[in-house]
């Protein structure tokens, strides 16, 4: 059994009180560096029967982003 002190109960805590669905976008795009980063770490997350409830889409073309956004 995994056990975490204080400091690590504290981030945990932050995080399940920021974590909240994403509404809003920014306008910059993403580095490929940091997108690879967050698909390896959403192998991690945890998922129930292997349901993985994300979507991710990457619009490179920033005529056809705001249609993206609009239908999800």
């Amino acid at each position: 059994m995994m056990e975490f002190g204080p400091e690590c109960a504290e981030v945990l805590a932050q995080i399940l009180r920021w974590r909240r669905d994403v509404r809003h976008f920014g306008a910059d795009p993403v580095p490929e560096s940091l997108a690879e980063r967050l698909r390896r770490t959403m192998d991690f997350a945890p998922f129930f029967g292997n349901a993985r409830h994300w979507r991710v889409i990457r619009v490179c073309n920033a005529d056809l982003r705001p249609a993206a956004i609009s239908r999800w």
